[in-house]
């Protein structure tokens, strides 16, 4: 007979809910921030291919000479355009240090569902173990009882067929 599991009870059950419930928010941070990251690097990588395009345009222009407040326009675009790659840049970097720490913090909280979710499991074999033997201590009770029962009505119908006789 195998142990009903509906009478096993984890009174750390709440707390192991809460650490899964972090570790699920945690886990969403650290999508967010990836996805963050992703769309942060392909506006740095576009920022960076206008640049070069547009240097390498500038470059051309100055060959042809042209108007001299068209290029001065043009550096000043230019240098516009280098400080928002720097700032995107600066994003990125804050963004991967995002991602390290909260990536850091997830694994810290795995380790801390890992040990509840272990002690559980040792909790429910240790009632799996006292309710087989709750369960094999009733059914050997029962034995115990159908043998002196049937020894007992077995002692009757000796006596019945000797007081019949």
């Amino acid at each position: 007979m195998n142990p009903d599991l509906r009478r096993f009870h984890y009174s750390l059950e709440p707390l192991r809910n809460q650490r899964k419930w972090q570790l699920d928010s945690l886990t969403r941070a650290l999508s967010k921030v990836l996805s963050q990251i992703n769309d942060t690097k392909t506006r740095f990588a576009h920022l960076q291919e206008t640049y070069a395009e547009q240097r390498q345009q500038i470059a051309q222009t100055q060959i042809n000479r042209i108007d001299p407040t068209i290029y001065q326009r043009t550096l000043q675009w230019l240098v516009d355009l280098q400080k928002k790659i720097n700032r995107i840049e600066e994003e990125l970097v804050s963004l991967q240090s995002q991602h390290q720490k909260i990536r850091k913090d997830c694994l810290l909280q795995q380790q801390k569902v890992d040990v509840i979710e272990s002690h559980r499991n040792d909790s429910m074999q240790s009632f799996l173990q006292t309710e087989n033997a709750r369960l094999a201590n009733e059914a050997d009770r029962e034995w115990i009882v159908r043998h002196q029962w049937r020894k007992n009505v077995a002692q009757i119908n000796v006596r019945q067929e000797t007081h019949d006789h």
